[in-house]
């Protein structure tokens, strides 16, 4: 979804405005910066920042249309935060377990929690239109830091008011940002535009950084009912179930059963655990072992495969001992992932995989 001002209509159009732009966001020097971790991050040309992303909301939008690359966007949306870092700002880091109330205290504007370690960076600042984003950079993977930024409005009756052109330069930066952010999902990264006033319906635990599902999934919309589905011509057969390759396979009712035992011992702090359980279920796939222990230091997995050599780990509770149990599992010749690392098609995948190679072994 995309967001224009009126102003932004009259500029496109050629007509002259009173107000400036509120793009770009910053000055020169945040320019720079921004343009530096786009080329790094694959980006082919460092004036594609002035032409697709500093620029008039409708030119993005056209663009958009022409290319709808999500993650050639997302790489933009990046480059184009990265100049927010330059910014005067206050900032904290933080473990997954611990970073939902760096987010929160930044979205209220308040004091940031003390810095622990955990890899994961959270940085308030305003861009000069006076809009404050939250930054949350995700470098426990060195190689591809993952970003998410919250984009805040004051909408509190004493700070709107139509005479005040600082509201309006802000409100016209926080639709200006919003259509940016909306890139950052693609690449398991978070993107959102809040009032202050419903910052408390947002739960960080539902972040992907905080090991959750993700925004787009968590406030996904409600299913049709079947009516209306109906009228919109949306009613499809129903797909026969995919079938999986398995050496174990238990009676229909067994196994209802036994996943419901799986779901109701999930660890409660990761809701991308369930969610992966699910999609488990929908396709088919062996029941896995639950609380999987391996060697003789009892490095535990949630859920595993153990002919396979496949599991489904816990985020980084602890950071050194998840370093040291990842390096135990992988030294064992394990695919050990959490559950935000595994898609359900590459899950699918490898345990239909191990399943034929075992197979043909016999």
């Amino acid at each position: 979804m995309f967001a224009v001002t009126w102003d932004d209509v009259q500029r496109w159009c050629g007509n002259d405005v009173k107000a400036d732009p509120v793009w770009p966001p910053y000055q020169e020097n945040a320019k720079r910066a921004g343009r530096q971790l786009y080329q790094q991050i694959g980006g082919t040309d460092p004036d594609d920042l002035n032409t697709y992303v500093w620029t008039n909301p409708i030119d993005t939008l056209l663009a958009y249309l022409a290319n709808p690359d999500a993650d050639v966007w997302r790489r933009r949306a990046v480059g184009a935060l990265a100049g927010m870092l330059t910014r005067p700002a206050t900032k904290t880091t933080a473990a997954s377990h611990n970073v939902g109330a760096a987010i929160s205290a930044a979205l209220y504007g308040a004091a940031l929690p003390t810095a622990t370690t955990g890899g994961i960076t959270v940085v308030r600042a305003p861009d000069t239109n006076g809009c404050p984003l939250t930054l949350i950079v995700d470098a426990r993977d060195a190689r591809q830091p993952t970003w998410s930024a919250l984009a805040v409005i004051d909408d509190r009756p004493e700070s709107v008011r139509d005479d005040d052109p600082d509201h309006q330069r802000r409100w016209a930066a926080w639709l200006y940002w919003g259509n940016l952010v909306q890139f950052l999902d693609a690449a398991g990264g978070d993107g959102a535009q809040l009032a202050l006033s419903t910052v408390d319906t947002l739960e960080p635990a539902e972040l992907a950084v905080s090991e959750g599902t993700g925004l787009v999934l968590a406030r996904r919309a409600q299913d049709l009912d079947a009516e209306t589905a109906t009228w919109l011509g949306l009613v499809r057969e129903a797909e026969p179930e995919p079938e999986v390759a398995d050496t174990g396979v238990v009676d229909k009712s067994e196994a209802d059963e036994r996943w419901s035992e799986v779901l109701s011992l999930l660890f409660p702090g990761e809701s991308a655990l369930e969610s992966l359980v699910r999609a488990m279920i929908a396709h088919g796939i062996p029941l896995p072992e639950q609380g999987y222990e391996l060697g003789d230091a009892g490095w535990q997995a949630e859920l595993a495969w153990p002919s396979r050599r496949i599991a489904v780990l816990l985020g980084d509770a602890f950071d050194q001992e998840a370093e040291d149990r990842d390096r135990a599992y992988a030294a064992a010749g394990w695919d050990a992932r959490t559950a935000r690392q595994w898609s359900i098609d590459e899950l699918v995948e490898k345990i239909t995989a191990s399943a034929e190679t075992s197979g043909a072994s016999r």
